[in-house]
């Protein structure tokens, strides 16, 4: 995962994106060899699983540390000794430590969505499994442009082309919100037989459904805070970005979500997630410029 993203800083998307998807293809190889004993190999069954994903997390490791060491020579340990090790740990720690908690709000928050929702049953644990299973596909042009638009604006604020670094953040934060638009209207017409694609349990369909007609209204606001969370950790700002998913989901969702749950139940949860969404996407607008114009007057 650093590799490919260390390979993402240099403007080498392309690789990158190849490494991540040759990871996926050999595991898609592998996995039927292993699990089921095909073409000679040995039926392992869910350690066949294992043994896939381990095979080629191996190979693909190796393969990218040689990218990185002999094609790119970002990596080089002729001069390494323990002071510039430590040097350079303590200037991505800077970074790693409030991009870590950030990446740790989302589990922790999402596991006290789910316990809310256990009090109705397993239908709504399952309807809330089925919708953010779709929501997590439907939301990937999102988060690759929030991997990708961070690169580009840290490696042009650094050439003080600040003007090109604004022109691709406002690219950004139209096209996610066209996108987000465009994917709500299609929850909203197809939820049914998407859902249903998955089960055919009606209540957790109805709990599916009601989440898909609701939460997706907020996505393309989604997508601008993570745009402006993307660029705020490549300007080396990473206190903003952590402090805005802090304000997303303890500031905003949970709270939201326990008032909604007591008030009116499951569809509490769902519009306290698509309200948390919409402020914390505007607020990261609204900081995102505050930041563009302090930068030029610095």
């Amino acid at each position: 995962m650093m590799g490919a993203s260390a390979l993402r800083a240099t403007g080498d998307a392309r690789l990158s994106g190849t490494i991540l998807i040759a990871g996926a293809a050999m595991q898609l190889i592998l996995d039927p060899l292993l699990i089921l004993g095909l073409l000679g190999f040995p039926k392992l069954g869910i350690a066949g699983a294992g043994w896939a994903m381990l095979i080629s997390r191996l190979l693909l490791c190796c393969f990218a540390f040689y990218v990185l060491c002999y094609q790119k020579n970002l990596i080089s340990l002729v001069q390494t000794n323990i002071k510039t090790t430590i040097d350079s740990w303590k200037k991505i720690l800077v970074v790693g430590l409030p991009a870590t908690t950030t990446n740790l709000i989302g589990p922790v928050s999402t596991a006290f969505i789910v316990s809310l929702l256990a009090e109705f049953g397993q239908e709504a644990v399952a309807g809330f499994g089925i919708a953010a299973r779709l929501e997590a596909l439907s939301i990937i042009p999102l988060l690759a442009l929030s991997a990708s638009i961070g690169p580009f604006v840290g490696q042009n604020f650094g050439a003080g082309l600040l003007s090109r670094a604004n022109e691709a953040m406002k690219l950004s934060f139209v096209w996610v919100m066209a996108w987000g638009l465009s994917v709500a209207v299609i929850f909203v017409i197809f939820h049914d037989p998407l859902v249903r694609l998955f089960d055919n349990n009606e209540k957790v369909i109805e709990i599916a459904s009601l989440y898909l007609m609701i939460v997706p209204i907020s996505y393309g606001l989604w997508g601008v805070l993570m745009v402006a969370s993307a660029t705020f950790n490549s300007l080396g700002k990473p206190l903003a970005s952590t402090t805005l998913s802090i304000i997303r989901m303890l500031v905003i969702y949970i709270p939201f979500a326990y008032l909604g749950q007591y008030f009116l139940g499951i569809l509490g949860i769902f519009i306290a997630a698509a309200v948390s969404n919409a402020l914390s996407g505007l607020l990261g607008y609204l900081w995102n410029r505050k930041t563009y114009v302090s930068s030029l007057e610095y």
